[in-house]
């Protein structure tokens, strides 16, 4: 059995708050600084609990899917799957993922009947990159009623998961974008390289950087860079 990550102190005080986007906006006496920011995200990668699914966990969900159609489905419906290296920790439960909460499940199988349809599951397995499933899910669901920018981001990335095809840049939307203005950046260039990111930040893949600054976005306008 896979040994439980110790829980930051922050953790530990229970007083978490949970953002209208479906992020976390920091926790309770959280670092006061950058590199202990990302210090304490990198812990909080490690478990997941009741409420609590980490973006390594999603991921490791996706990819362990057995087929293109069911990845794809299950992206559309936004379902917050748990990686099978963390179902020791948590009650194995398929959830809504926190962004995509407040969408109407009607609009989401809208979306599900628009991606999962025959020809455009082959055109899903064409593609080569993240930014190539990026463009197809915004072609064919940005205009759907109550859909948006985030959930284009989110579902390209569930399915970018399953197929191993990630961001090579950090994508900014909703609290991400929040994060990045907060850390001084230039948010009209999105997507930015990791490069143009304080260094401290530049462990983390381009997808957990989006993960981070929305996470911390309020934490990061009061801290010294």
């Amino acid at each position: 059995m896979r040994k439980r990550a110790s829980k930051p102190s922050s953790a530990i005080a229970g007083k978490t708050s949970a953002k209208g986007n479906g992020c976390r906006s920091g926790f309770s006496g959280a670092p006061k600084t950058l590199a202990g920011l990302v210090a304490e995200y990198e812990e909080f990668q490690k478990y997941a609990e009741k409420g609590w699914n980490p973006l390594r966990s999603l991921m490791e969900g996706y990819r362990g899917l057995a087929d293109p159609e069911t990845a794809i489905k299950s992206a559309a419906i936004a379902e917050d799957l748990v990686g099978k290296s963390y179902r020791n920790e948590v009650n194995f439960k398929v959830k809504r993922h926190g962004h995509q909460r407040r969408i109407k499940r009607a609009v989401l199988d809208n979306a599900r009947r628009v991606l999962v349809s025959k020809s455009n599951i082959e055109k899903l397995k064409s593609c080569r990159s993240f930014e190539e499933i990026f463009d197809f899910v915004s072609r064919n669901c940005e205009r759907i009623p109550g859909l948006g920018p985030l959930y284009v981001y989110d579902t390209a990335l569930r399915i970018g998961a399953f197929s191993k095809k990630l961001p090579k840049q950090v994508y900014l939307q909703a609290g991400a974008l929040s994060g990045a203005r907060a850390l001084g950046l230039d948010v009209k260039k999105s997507p930015l390289p990791v490069g143009g990111f304080p260094k401290v930040m530049q462990c983390l893949a381009p997808h957990e950087i989006e993960d981070f600054l929305c996470i911390y976005e309020d934490a990061l306008a009061k801290i010294e860079i």
